[in-house]
């Protein structure tokens, strides 16, 4: 082979493994892409579903107070008392047949028309942290907050996530994440709410002891 020529072989086998080099590049390059692409879609897919089971969650808990403001306005004496039931029954209707999808959760006005501006239904709900001083003891109970007065705020229990009661522990102080779902009607217009537990903490733990 002549000079020239070994020249030329060379600078092409050159060119040749800077392509291969390149285009492996590339292709490793485009595939750490696709694997970080694919890791933030599994996030946001995974924060949809939590998303949405808070929404159901919600719509349970929400069905619950409905329901027991019922129970409760059977059992009062009230002038308006058949025309507030008839509300109440109305939003019974429309939450039993809503889907998680429907639900308004943050960032949006009020969906739901009141039938009175001192009571009803809640959505989007109001999200607050609260401390409490004992556990809950069960469905429909107060909760001893931390603060409350004879003026409120009242916090009675509607809903938990897991829909367990049991999970928390007696004598023991907790701190909670809650969302205020329905505002009861209260004389002089006191601070009266049915509310969703979504998570809880022990006040002596570091870690949050809620459901995963």
């Amino acid at each position: 082979m002549k000079k020239g020529e070994t020249s030329s072989a060379f600078i092409l086998i050159t060119l040749l493994l800077f392509f291969l080099l390149t285009t492996a590049g590339l292709a490793e390059t485009d595939n750490d892409s696709l694997v970080k692409s694919s890791g933030v879609l599994v996030e946001e897919n995974k924060a949809e579903e939590q998303n949405l089971e808070l929404k159901s969650e919600l719509i349970k808990a929400t069905l619950g107070a409905i329901s027991m403001e019922i129970d409760r306005y059977e059992k009062r004496e009230d002038e308006q008392k058949e025309k507030k039931i008839d509300y109440l029954e109305k939003m019974l209707d429309i939450f039993e047949n809503m889907k998680p999808e429907e639900y308004l959760l943050e960032g949006q006005e009020r969906a739901i028309d009141l039938f009175d501006e001192k009571f009803g239904v809640l959505m989007p709900p109001e999200f607050r942290e609260a401390e409490i001083v004992v556990p809950p003891s069960g469905i429909g109970s107060i909760l001893e907050v931390v603060g409350m007065t004879r003026s409120g705020p009242f916090y009675h229990v509607a809903g938990v996530r897991g829909n367990n009661l049991d999970v928390f522990k007696a004598q023991t102080r907790y701190k909670l994440e809650i969302y205020l779902i329905y505002k009861r009607e209260y004389a002089w217009n006191i601070p009266d709410y049915y509310v969703y537990i979504a998570a809880w903490q022990p006040i002596e733990d570091a870690k949050p002891s809620c459901l995963e």
